[in-house]
């Protein structure tokens, strides 16, 4: 069980929106062709690039910043970059 907890906070740490978006496409893709299936993978990959969660994200990377903030409505995320890098 300690192994699964460690993988669930490793994937709630990344950014919402994307997680959403793998689980819809995992999910869909189960009743598609492969290639239908990378279809979607596709699209969902384009959405989330356009994201500003996605934009902050890289730009943070790119500053070497090891810390950022994402605000959504009124609610605020601190994302640590070394922790996602792992």
């Amino acid at each position: 069980m300690t192994t699964a907890n460690a993988i669930a906070t490793s994937i709630c740490s990344r950014g919402g929106h994307a997680v959403r978006e793998a689980k819809r496409v995992m999910w869909e893709g189960l009743e598609e062709t492969q290639d239908e299936g990378m279809k979607l993978e596709q699209k969902a990959f384009g959405h989330i690039f356009n994201d500003k969660e996605t934009a902050e994200g890289l730009s943070a990377f790119l500053e070497k910043k090891t810390q950022f903030l994402i605000c959504r409505n009124t609610q605020c995320r601190n994302f640590n970059y070394t922790a996602l890098s792992a």
